[in-house]
């Protein structure tokens, strides 16, 4: 007949310090998920440790450092004192329930590859997809995205399907899509869980890694038909001209009659041709880097002042958007940066993804002022002027464009009768 393990009795006796050892390491044992059969040993043993297991198991004293112990005869030695029906329940009894980690593990392995299975029989009809789900398994991305909870990569990816499947047109703003797909308008920001297994699907389905940069992430999401945003990074323009009857011509035009800049928004730059057919001011359009010298064109040069254009720094997705409607629309465009390694990197940009041409960005127009500020030398290549990155490290100060003012501001002044 079996009883109930006698608690008090079996914790007495085990909790000895001569006799801890023991149920630690049969803990130990069943943690692994492996039977209470065999040896143990303390391979350590203190003279009160053996002492102690001598007494239990009632034999003659023994001696030596190392201990073994059968556990087919702790076992018996368990059961005929009436403390427990078995060595299982004595250790449960003395320590509580004993959580076999092996096996949650095996468990836990079989959810995670239940999760990749239907993920990847969810885009089955995509190889392409299908091979983006074995990425994220393989670097333990969606772990680690997912913070190793089985459920919330369960909801990451459900979301993220729901978001990449969508067709691309209409086209719908980021935060749109977030609240829409996931329940969180802030879901798909930048660094977020679900964006970047997202920007990632992204990556194999059109070839654009959006994790690269802020224009490359616009484009990751463009190429979905999601707008990320489309009136916080406006562009700042002076003197332009739209196409007649485009959306933008009464604009512009109040604008220019006021001799004030323009700040254009990605919203406002969406409609397509603007600037097409292209009115013949702008058939050059010229390109800053510094706020300060459209300031300057507004208040020295005003109605006569070319058409201008302002980065402010690295050119965002707004100024590539407008930039790109005025290429296509036939309009030349002129870049100008400040001489330091930051602004040769926007004209080389500006070069390289408009078809640019540098404006006083060559070696004369460097040496040709003077500068205080000194530059710590970078390795950097310019296509359009070889010699130039050479001559900035040899010299070793900056040129800003601020400190070249009047001769781009002589270059931005229409002539008379023009």
């Amino acid at each position: 007949m079996e009883t109930a393990p006698d608690v008090a009795r079996l914790r007495a006796l085990f909790e000895q310090p001569g006799l801890r050892w023991i149920m630690l390491r049969l803990a130990e044992r069943l943690s692994r998920g492996r039977p209470l059969s065999g040896l143990i040993a303390n391979a350590q043993a203190t003279a009160g440790e053996r002492r102690a297991l001598d007494d239990l198991l009632g034999r003659r004293s023994t001696t030596g450092s190392r201990l073994s112990l059968e556990l087919a005869l702790l076992e018996q030695t368990v059961i005929s004192a009436g403390l427990a029906n078995s060595l299982q329940d004595a250790v449960s009894a003395c320590l509580g329930p004993i959580e076999n980690k092996r096996a949650l593990a095996e468990r836990r392995r079989d959810e995670w590859e239940r999760l990749l299975d239907s993920a990847r029989r969810r885009c089955s009809s995509r190889d392409e997809l299908v091979a983006w789900v074995d990425a994220l398994g393989r670097d333990g991305t969606l772990k680690r995205l997912s913070r190793a909870e089985i459920a919330a990569a369960s909801n990451l990816m459900a979301s993220a399907w729901r978001v990449i499947s969508r067709p691309a047109r209409p086209e719908i703003l980021l935060a749109n899509l977030a609240a829409e797909c996931a329940g969180d308008s802030h879901a798909l920001d930048r660094g977020q869980p679900l964006a970047t297994l997202c920007l990632r699907a992204i990556a194999v389905m059109h070839g654009i890694d959006g994790q690269l940069n802020a224009s490359a992430r616009r484009k990751a999401w463009a190429a979905m038909g999601v707008i990320i945003d489309d009136l916080s990074a406006p562009v700042l323009t002076f003197n332009l001209r739209a196409a007649a009857g485009s959306s933008l011509e009464q604009l512009l035009s109040l604008y220019r009659q006021q001799g004030q800049p323009a700040f254009l928004t990605y919203r406002q730059l969406q409609n397509r041709e603007l600037f097409t057919p292209l009115d013949p001011a702008m058939r050059t359009v010229y390109i800053c880097e510094n706020p300060s010298i459209v300031s300057s064109a507004a208040r020295e040069i005003g109605h006569h002042c070319r058409p201008l254009i302002c980065t402010n720094g690295q050119p965002n997705s707004t100024a590539h958007l407008l930039l790109s409607q005025l290429r296509q629309a036939g309009a030349e465009l002129c870049c100008h940066a400040d001489f330091d390694w930051a602004g040769l990197r926007i004209v080389d940009h500006l070069v390289r993804e408009h078809s640019a041409i540098p404006w006083r960005m060559n070696v004369e127009d460097y040496r040709a002022a003077s500068g205080t500020v000194p530059l710590e030398p970078q390795p950097f290549t310019a296509m359009w002027s070889p010699e130039l990155p050479d001559a900035i490290r040899a010299a070793g100060y900056a040129i800003f464009e601020e400190q070249i003012l009047y001769s781009l501001l002589g270059d931005l002044k229409t002539p008379a009768g023009e």
